[in-house]
């Protein structure tokens, strides 16, 4: 490890066939899930099938939710490599490995290259953060923005003589985050440098050519999308979407309400085991040195402002505090370096944390495929009362034997560290780092799986009826699925109600679940029931 450290360009090259090893292999082994993968990849197909990428359309129809930057990128996946849950996915797999090189570069930059892979293995060892590089959702590259972004501003905060261009590139990062999904992005940022800048107590300010700067260099790239939509005489797009973004914030939006404390649980169980080592870091008990702290300053600002800001939002969707991954793993390495340079001791709070989340996590997983075999004696005992959830258990998903893997790693390698620590071994909490293989099992052996219970029959349905001349639409409850996976054409775009009240040219086939179709056929005499697909 000490011959790969010292040389930066081998560790780099270790990176990315980490990166790619860890990333790239299966992203088409599950299809996408719905809502918030299916959507982003459809209206990506719809560039492709229109030849239309200024504007985003989602059923043919205006989509005013999020600008176009991400969807351009699964664009080109889809017309370089054809369109699908790979090309879909593939997008956030190569953000994964930039991520990983890029907090590298900077843990090497501002401490020691050894932090720099502790922070990228951080990075890749947790389960959330090792998750959604290999997702099809948004966020990724939206969080890669900001926090290059943020890095850059604190390049330019840090120099004696402030220099325009680290600013300048800050602003552009910001722009593209901007472009990506909105202007949440400068409102982070934004909050980031105020409490960065409140704490040091406005010493030394900015100057004012400066700061008028930059939000020009964010408003120039991240507002070109919305400019060019509103010069073409689609300024209703851009209220909609700003009236949207306020509804995020204002309201339980797409009924996805939760507690105060909601991100910090998902923070704590996702980002195992990075979050318990994170602790003394994010509670300020382990203070860096005086070269050490601009840096740190902005990363513990960077975790506080999101999770805070996400939590008062009334929306809570488990991905939106997900940009706190980057100061969390950042604090998670800073502690390990520290450990292992043998300036630190492990607070009880932080062995209890990884004990207990480890323990819930590891038996959690082993239990599931345990549910999965015995999912008829589940369904006759009457424990699970909700007729819906019944329907999905009785899909036909096998749970070999090696499906307890993922879970029993976890297991071992929690009680292993646990031993070790009774034994006072300063770097048994490394092997927490080898939990990589449990993420990369959970992705291959059950997430499939799970998939098969929620939405893997009617998928199937679905791909079944495309190049066929049909309609498809669902009835009282939204989805994406049925678009993507019938490869919906612009001449097949026609609404729900038209569906129910007119005859059509072609067959029609309408999607509910098994709770509403009594209701349906008593209201609709002339639909008949085709298929029961497992809910």
């Amino acid at each position: 490890m000490e011959r790969l450290i010292g040389n930066t360009n081998r560790t780099r090259l270790f990176l990315v066939f980490l990166g790619a090893f860890l990333f790239l292999p299966f992203l088409g082994h599950v299809h996408l899930f719905d809502w918030d993968e299916i959507n982003f990849a459809e209206a990506a197909r719809e560039m492709l099938v229109t030849g239309d990428y200024g504007s985003i359309q989602i059923d043919y129809r205006p989509f005013w939710e999020k600008p176009p930057l991400f969807l351009w990128m699964q664009a080109l996946s889809m017309k370089t490599i054809g369109v699908g849950e790979y090309a879909a996915r593939l997008p956030n797999a190569l953000c994964g490995i930039l991520t990983l090189l890029l907090v590298f570069d900077i843990g090497r930059r501002h401490l020691h290259a050894h932090f720099g892979v502790l922070w990228s293995l951080c990075f890749a060892g947790s389960l959330l953060p090792h998750l959604y590089f290999k997702s099809g959702i948004i966020d990724p590259w939206f969080n890669f923005f900001i926090f290059l972004g943020v890095y850059l501003f604190y390049r330019y905060d840090s120099q004696p003589i402030r220099k325009l261009s680290w600013l300048l590139l800050s602003g552009t990062a910001i722009g593209l985050a901007v472009l990506t999904k909105g202007p949440v992005a400068a409102l982070v940022y934004g909050a980031v440098i105020i409490v960065v800048v409140g704490l040091r107590r406005c010493k030394p300010f900015f100057p004012v050519g400066h700061l008028l700067l930059l939000p020009l260099s964010i408003a120039l790239l991240g507002g070109l999308w919305f400019a060019i939509e509103y010069l073409a005489g689609r300024g209703h797009i851009v209220q909609e979407f700003i009236e949207y973004q306020i509804r995020l914030f204002s309201t339980r939006d797409a009924g996805h309400g939760g507690p105060f404390y909601y991100h910090f649980v998902v923070l704590l169980f996702g980002c195992f085991p990075a979050s318990a080592f994170a602790l003394p870091v994010l509670s300020g008990h382990t203070k860096p040195t005086e070269t050490q702290r601009g840096l740190h300053r902005y990363m513990l600002a960077l975790f506080w402002v999101v999770l805070i800001l996400f939590s008062v939002v009334e929306t809570k969707i488990i991905h939106y505090s997900s940009l706190c991954y980057f100061p969390l793993t950042y604090a998670a390495a800073y502690y390990l370096f520290r450990l292992t340079q043998g300036n630190s001791k492990i607070p009880s709070a932080v062995k209890i944390t990884l004990l207990g989340t480890g323990l819930f996590l590891g038996v959690a997983l082993t239990l599931l495929p345990l549910v999965g075999r015995n999912a008829l004696e589940l369904i006759e005992s009457g424990v699970i009362k909700d007729v819906f959830a019944v329907h999905n258990l009785y899909a036909p998903v096998h749970w070999p034997w090696f499906t307890f893997a993922p879970g029993l790693i976890i297991l071992i390698i929690t009680l292993l560290w646990f031993v070790q620590q009774r034994l006072k071994y300063r770097n048994a909490a490394g092997l927490l780092i080898l939990g990589l293989p449990a993420w990369f099992l959970t992705l291959s052996f059950l997430v499939p799986r799970i998939e098969g219970y929620t939405q893997n029959s009617v998928i199937a349905f679905y791909k079944s009826l495309q190049g066929q001349n049909v309609y498809v639409n669902t009835h009282n409850f939204k989805s994406y699925a049925d678009l993507f996976y019938t490869a919906k054409r612009p001449e097949q775009s026609v609404s729900i109600t038209k569906l129910l009240a007119q005859d059509q040219q072609w067959p029609v086939y309408i999607v509910l679940k098994i709770t509403g179709t009594e209701e349906f056929e008593a209201q609709y005499p002339d639909f008949n029931r085709k298929l029961d697909l497992n809910g």
